[in-house]
């Protein structure tokens, strides 16, 4: 879907120069919104991992309203229902940076994996050159030589090679060195992967490159649950911060970065909102679903 008249705002700002308005400009003036997305660390979270409470009032005030909510994240989906249930909400769940995906009850919608024969090539690499790799295997997170996890693993074992892991097809591969992620890029240019790096807002410093299927990745995942809910892009909200929510942001009616988002994203999105730790998903709603709805 290509949005046409993109608005981009500051929350600064007070009046806006839209750029000339097509079709779908018009539909987005009429349609409300019926689902927020939002990414959740370096968004719905700060970088200190603090969920502010006027997020938490804000997401609860739009499933008051009988709209949907689905948080989606780089996260497990053990991990990610930690959040939904400080939030205190049933939401939908895209996890795994959208190998999975969660309806709002708890059942399974969608489960994409990586080619067993693809994730053996780059497990190879990362005990031949000593990559610090993680992988996901049912649900389960396996750190290999050199790994340090962060919080955000949960379920988790230590392997002595990362090639004992792969029983089955895993559903992602996190590598904790920029330089690594870039030679199995350069390596695996033909197979079907989906990369993505994350960067801290801070310094913009490498954090991790998270590979998974090339159909995995949010906005698929996403796109999912709404097809299961009967609605589409025309009537969402996506909020988000790093490269991984670009399609989501780029799709959405209305596609918002944080404050503390990178330039790429700020550059895709309608509006700019606050800083993560400045409650910029609450911001956000206050905006465009509850003075609107």
């Amino acid at each position: 879907m290509v949005k046409h008249g993109r608005e981009r705002l500051h929350p600064d700002a007070s009046t806006a120069s839209p750029l000339p308005e097509g079709a779908g400009a018009a539909q987005r003036q009429t349609a409300p919104i019926a689902v927020v997305v939002s990414d959740v660390d370096g968004t719905l979270i700060d970088s200190e991992g603090r969920l502010p409470a006027e997020n938490i009032e804000a997401l609860q005030a739009v499933q008051e309203r009988g709209l949907r909510v689905l948080l989606a994240t780089i996260r497990k989906h053990d991990t990610a229902n930690q959040i939904a249930e400080q939030l205190g909400i049933e939401c939908g769940l895209v996890c795994e940076g959208g190998a999975t995906a969660y309806d709002a009850d708890g059942s399974l919608v969608r489960t994409v994996s990586l080619p067993l024969e693809v994730a053996m090539a780059i497990a190879t690499l990362a005990d031949d050159r000593g990559f610090p790799l993680a992988t996901t295997v049912d649900a389960v997170n396996y750190f290999g030589p050199g790994y340090e996890p962060s919080l955000l693993f949960g379920a988790a074992s230590f392997v002595e090679t990362n090639r004992s892991v792969l029983t089955t097809s895993p559903t992602r591969m996190v590598i904790r060195s920029e330089d690594a992620v870039d030679f199995i890029a350069r390596e695996l240019a033909e197979a079907p992967l989906h990369i993505v790096r994350h960067y801290r807002a801070a310094d913009r410093s490498f954090i991790d490159g998270v590979i998974t299927h090339r159909d995995a990745n949010k906005a698929a995942a996403v796109e999912a649950l709404l097809d299961r809910w009967g609605l589409s892009w025309d009537v969402a909200l996506a909020i988000g911060d790093a490269e991984a929510d670009l399609g989501m942001i780029q799709q959405a009616r209305i596609g918002v970065a944080m404050g503390n988002a990178t330039p790429a994203i700020q550059a895709a999105a309608d509006y700019i909102s606050g800083l993560a730790a400045e409650s910029g998903v609450a911001q956000a709603i206050q905006r465009f679903v509850l003075s609107s709805n």
